[in-house]
């Protein structure tokens, strides 16, 4: 989905993005994705780096494009897909809307926490998840998810 929001916007409303591998040109730095070179390529060979790069979903988000509403999905326990891809795409769709339209369909973030490993704290299936927006509210009615509105220029660490 990620390659289909930044080629085609135009086709969608709204968008779910799971788990998604979405910077192309350093995916292999994480975690096991280092694997998946023979299928994806690798942006550090300078032939591969175009066609990468043509289709790396991160490296084509537009200033000012009107997006569809997306809500990214990851887990910090993923051991697979680096949870940084949603989390750095979410706050670069965000920092990225500069029209009205773009402002108001949001950009967000869900991110399952790792499970608690000490007997004191909530066992896994009651850990809070973590929903970050800041285009748009949310009706949240879930217990269990958190609602955390972040600004325009927030530091993400990513």
């Amino acid at each position: 989905m990620g390659a289909m929001i930044t080629q085609r916007p135009d086709l969608f409303r709204a968008v779910i993005c799971a788990v998604p591998l979405l910077d192309m040109l350093r995916y292999q730095n994480f975690q096991i994705a280092k694997l998946w070179i023979p299928e994806y390529g690798s942006a550090e060979d300078p032939k591969q780096f175009d066609f990468i790069y043509a289709y790396s979903p991160y490296h084509h988000v537009k200033p000012g494009e009107e997006y569809p509403a997306i809500l990214f999905m990851t887990a910090d326990t993923d051991t697979r897909v680096d949870p940084m891809h949603a989390k750095k795409m979410a706050a670069l769709m965000q920092a990225e809307a500069k029209t009205v339209r773009a402002k108001r369909s949001p950009s967000c973030c869900a991110s399952k926490p790792k499970p608690a490993t000490d007997k004191a704290s909530p066992s896994p299936s009651k850990s809070k998840r973590t929903l970050i927006c800041t285009r748009s509210s949310l009706a949240v009615g879930d217990d269990a998810v958190s609602l955390v509105v972040t600004g325009p220029n927030v530091e993400t660490g990513l």
